[in-house]
């Protein structure tokens, strides 16, 4: 189906955040120390995220052993999607997601600190 295959249980935020269990199409797989999946955020899939679907994005950190890796959730239509910033068009990806109404603007200065915490932040709920 073209899906890249990921476990979706109840350690990611999104879904801990939510009530029931999400069901997940993720998009960009986490890089882990003994592999690292490319991935790559086109208009194709923002177009698969439109703003009036959008009902909820979080932020968070995936500690990597000596560097963290910035992570974002977008649930759509009952559906979690994961990026993360080492995809290409994560910037993209950003100003898309910065169109929604009331998206919270710090949401980075809030995630990054302190290191190597999960920080989730919850950038926007329409839930």
């Amino acid at each position: 189906s073209g899906w890249l295959s990921a476990s979706c249980s109840l350690e990611r935020p999104m879904n801990a955040v939510r009530s029931g269990r999400a069901l997940c199409f993720p998009i960009a797989a986490f890089r882990s120390s003994r592999h690292h999946i490319k991935m790559t955020i086109t208009p194709a899939v923002l177009v698969q995220l439109p703003l009036p679907a959008v009902r909820a994005v979080v932020f968070y950190k995936r500690d990597e052993i000596t560097t963290d890796l910035i992570c974002c959730d977008v649930e759509v239509a009952g559906h979690v999607w994961t990026f993360h910033e080492e995809a290409a068009g994560w910037p993209d990806l950003i100003a898309h997601l910065s169109a929604l109404p009331g998206f919270r603007r710090d949401w980075y200065e809030a995630v990054v600190s302190p290191p190597f915490a999960t920080t989730e932040t919850i950038a926007f709920d329409r839930r």
